[in-house]
């Protein structure tokens, strides 16, 4: 943490850095997990060209939505 900042900050407790770890590992597991859903034999036609649409769409909502650092 930044000393500069003021206000009252939580003691870096175990718990708070699994919970940072998990906060900023989220974007990049459920885009994973997406596609790994999206790559299952569905049978849909023209499957296979609507992977990078479905990573750009998670990159596209992650960037908006992204997790807050606390």
């Amino acid at each position: 943490m930044d000393q500069r900042k003021p206000g009252i900050r939580p003691r870096p407790t175990l718990m708070r850095r699994v919970d940072l770890t998990a906060r900023h590992a989220m974007p990049a597991v459920l885009t994973l997990i997406l596609l790994v859903i999206a790559t299952a034999p569905f049978g849909l036609p023209a499957q296979a060209p609507l992977l990078p649409a479905f990573a750009m769409g998670s990159v596209f909502i992650w960037s908006i939505h992204r997790p807050i650092d606390l």
